[in-house]
């Protein structure tokens, strides 16, 4: 079929060989390349359905058949088909001039497939060629998932054919591809010692470079070579002579895209560099950093431990004993210099417990083969409430973070005024204090600030449950940072604080470093179903069984991924107060058993800091991603799916500050920052600076309590007012129609640590934004 039947062509150009010297270049185009710190050999775009180019080369388009065509291209700006059919163009030629050489360039474009490419036939789909007698440069697809850049090069007169000096393959497994009709951001640079690819200005490859070739390159081919086309449309193409930064590449990436499309949220914005900008509000508030959510402070791949013990079901007896016996061997094992030990390996088939699991040192893993009904499967026996598997001193729910001791002296916040998302403040001295140096910023409110929430007039209920109303020192706050840097007296932390700590409402305000002799760390969990045994016919009714699937309490750098809890009546996974940067990734939370009220069904609960849960799938919870009172953040729930909802999603009670939900699809549920004022025993301000962020539900409700700001942006759902009714409403933006960037935090944590953190903990399906579908194929069974 020929390619005009396969898109959508915008316009067509009766031409008859046409050759473009220097013109005026597109003014949007050329605005991008002035960003760039350096200038382009040769810049090519096609303004009016016209081949213009800028720079010293020669332009010729190759194989002309009497008409060009065009599809609708970045910001609609037309793109050329470079194709193989027997109409239209075959290629472009340029000349003249260095262009590039094989020891320093760039190429960057925009560039759509406009076929299927065959990954079986592995057609090779070229971007530019340079053939010549000793040396050569060429850039290819090969299939529909590998992208090269190779060079021919001759030494000691022999060819050295090929050489490849970088590709780039999508991750094995991965169901991503170059795709017909999708967009990408294409760059290709090198040098004498590296070259890299990039795509959508993310690096994807850097390999060291091979060949020996000094060769300026003065005669290049773009989109063909020995009559195998692109196949494809192609923008905003550029040749450089010199290495482009990885900061250029993410403008001309960034800039690219279509603002309809991006539609960047005004507070958080891409700025010159591609990085977010934060535009502070009248109080100098900010959207905060959450990137600091997640193992090991977010950007971490977890890790894969060896198996030190395997063992095998058996069939229908109690495996408590011979489970935890393999843990308590582990346990005696030395820990390597990456703080583990090994993890026990249970292989498929069916295990029953009657008690619970504990792990209680760190470096273990317990690991399943697969959290499906085929896999691992343990089955939680008996009527006892509690929890299958517990982490640290989880069973014992430590309220708070007492275990932490003090160490050394307080040095006392002096500003009036912290504003939301500050990561620095001073304080009266800085002795006894270094720049790595665990804190605690510790902060007390005043009886004023409790009156002027209104929280210590919450009205009385219809039925007879007592509203208590909230005292001044059951809101002390307590945030886990780091020192970065001191400068005299101005401390400089990792993560932001994530309440506005104005003297005024908070007379103590204070830093002091800590001493943790309690938690564990390096924990995990994996690859596991974890089934409670329930009375059958009682699904609404039985409570005399597994009450959490996995709580984790007193322990750091601890991860739960892969795993599938069935019938437990409060939680898959529960993350007390003491836990500290947890990630529960790619579990589910199906079928509950329990009575439908208030306790039961908190799907995925965060009570602790610097937390993250993601790629989670829950079916008939009441509160799916929630958070208790008092909860310190920064925590983020991303990329996250809930159906068959009996209540909202969101803050729970009493001043939870500083949570992201972030893209969590809800089709029938609701997504609630709100003043739930007599809910429960006076639950009132149950969330502050909170920020829900690309969402969709069925209703949402986003309020603004006194002294701090919740957003609502770039979410869908009906807006309605909250419980108590007449509050202001907080920061709207973009109601009904998402924003740029997708996630906020996965954009938080490039900014921070780079692309290698972002594809360590996040899958293609998330960066294409088709994260449901695949927790609805994967999770919901």
């Amino acid at each position: 079929m020929h390619v005009s039947n396969q898109v959508k062509i915008l316009g067509l150009l009766l031409i008859s060989g046409l050759i473009c010297q220097v013109a005026g270049q597109s003014a949007t185009f050329t605005d991008k390349l002035n960003k760039v710190s350096i200038k382009p050999t040769v810049a090519l775009s096609f303004a009016d359905k016209k081949l213009v180019s800028s720079g010293s080369a020669t332009v010729k388009l190759k194989s002309i058949k009497g008409k060009l065509e065009f599809v609708a291209g970045i910001n609609n700006e037309p793109a050329l088909v470079i194709s193989n059919q027997e109409i239209g163009v075959t290629g472009i030629g340029i000349s003249g001039g260095k262009i590039c050489s094989a020891s320093s360039g760039s190429f960057v474009c925009f560039f759509t497939p406009l076929v299927k490419y065959d990954d079986i036939a592995k057609q090779r789909h070229y971007f530019f060629s340079e053939n010549q007698k000793d040396t050569g440069i060429y850039s290819y697809i090969m299939g529909n998932s590998r992208l090269t850049l190779q060079f021919k090069n001759m030494i000691d007169n022999k060819y050295s054919w090929p050489s490849y000096a970088c590709d780039f393959k999508w991750r094995k497994g991965s169901t991503e591809r170059f795709e017909p009709g999708k967009w990408y951001h294409i760059a290709i640079s090198w040098d004498s010692k590296h070259a890299s690819i990039f795509i959508n200005g993310v690096l994807r490859n850097k390999k060291t470079v091979t060949h020996k070739s000094t060769t300026d390159f003065k005669n290049i081919i773009l989109g063909t070579y020995g009559g195998k086309s692109l196949n494809g449309a192609i923008c905003n193409v550029a040749f450089f002579a010199e290495q482009l930064s990885q900061k250029d590449i993410r403008i001309l990436s960034f800039l690219g895209r279509d603002k309809r499309i991006n539609n960047f949220c005004k507070i958080a914005y891409p700025g010159k560099d591609g990085k977010l900008v934060y535009k502070a509000d009248s109080m100098g508030n900010i959207i905060p950093d959450f990137s600091w959510a997640g193992y090991m402070n977010g950007g971490v791949a977890i890790p894969d431990i060896k198996a030190k013990i395997t063992l095998y079901s058996t069939s229908g007896k109690d495996d408590t004993a011979r489970i935890q016996s393999a843990i308590d061997r582990i346990a005696k094992k030395a820990l390597d210099k990456n703080g583990f030990r090994g993890a026990v390996l249970l292989k498929k088939g069916v295990y029953r417990v009657s008690g619970s699991l504990v792990i209680n040192k760190s470096g273990i893993v317990l690991r399943g083969q697969g959290q499906g009904k085929s896999g691992t499967v343990i089955i939680a026996t008996g009527k006892k409430k509690r929890d299958l598997i517990q982490i640290g001193e989880a069973g014992k729910k430590y309220p708070t973070l007492f275990f932490l001791k003090k160490k050394g002296r307080s040095a006392k916040i002096t500003d009036d005024h912290v504003p939301i998302g500050a990561t620095s403040f001073h304080v009266d001295s800085s002795k006894g204090f270094k720049a790595g140096d665990k804190i605690i910023v510790y902060c007390l409110p005043n009886d004023q600030w409790v009156a002027v929430l209104g929280m210590n007039r919450i009205p009385p209920r219809k039925d007879d449950i007592k509203q208590v109303q909230w005292k001044t020192n059951w809101h002390s706050q307590k945030y886990l940072r780091v020192i970065k840097k001191i400068d005299g007296g101005k401390i400089t932390i990792n993560a932001p604080v994530m309440c506005r700590l104005d003297k005024k409402y908070f007379p103590v305000r204070e830093i002091y470093k800590y001493k943790d002799t309690k938690s564990i760390s390096q924990v995990g969990i994996e690859n596991l179903r974890l089934v409670s045994e329930y009375e059958k016919g009682k699904e609404k009714i039985d409570e005399m069984h597994a009450w959490t699937a996995v709580s984790i309490d007193k322990a750091v750098n601890v991860w739960v991924r892969n795993v599938t809890a069935v019938h437990f009546a409060f939680a898959c996974v529960y993350i007390v107060r003491g836990a500290r940067n947890v990630t529960v990734q790619d579990c589910a939370y199906l079928a509950p058993v329990s009575k439908i009220t208030g306790g039961r069904r908190y799907s995925f609960l965060i009570n602790g800091q610097n937390c993250l849960v993601q790629r989670c799938y829950s079916r008939s919870g009441r509160h799916a991603y929630v958070t208790s009172g008092k909860v310190r953040g920064p925590n983020v729930f991303l990329d996250c799916y809930a159906i068959e909802n009996y209540a909202d999603i969101g803050p729970h009670q009493r001043w939870a500050t500083g949570t992201l939900y972030d893209n969590i699809t809800a089709p029938d549920g609701q997504i609630y920052v709100q003043d739930r004022g007599s809910c429960g025993p006076g639950h009132g301000w149950a969330g502050a600076n909170e920020v829900i962020w690309n969402c969709l539900a069925k209703k949402l409700i986003c309020e603004q309590p006194p002294t701090a700001q919740n957003y609502c942006i770039g979410s869908k759902g009906k807006k309605r007012n909250g419980y108590t009714k007449y509050r202001p409403f907080g920061y709207w933006e973009s109601h009904e129609k998402h924003v740029s960037p997708r996630s906020l935090y996965l954009k938080q944590l490039e900014d921070r640590l780079g692309s290698k953190a972002l594809n360590n903990v996040s899958i293609a399906e998330q960066r294409r934004g088709e994260i449901s579908k695949y927790l609805i194929n994967k999770l919901s069974k």
